[in-house]
């Protein structure tokens, strides 16, 4: 089952990360295929913000500001 799960991880074009929305919002995991998408890998990410506003294009700091925010009031910390 593990192996059938990081297959599927792997092999899919998603990015899939563990951060703590509500609180610092400090990457705690993120997947390899996080390279494709950004460039960098997962080591660079682990350990820093999820949201670094300088990499965010200027059109979607709004829409992201406000999602972030909807996010923080609907979900606890775990």
């Amino acid at each position: 089952a593990q192996a059938r799960l990081e297959w599927l991880v792997v092999s899919s074009p998603v990015v899939v990360y563990e951060t703590a929305v509500a609180t610092d919002q400090i990457l705690r995991f993120v997947t390899d295929n996080v390279t494709a998408l950004t460039g960098r890998g997962a080591d660079a990410l682990v350990g820093r913000r999820a949201c670094d506003w300088r990499q965010v294009h200027p059109d979607d700091v709004a829409a992201l500001a406000e999602a972030l925010a909807r996010l923080s009031l609907t979900r606890a910390p775990q």
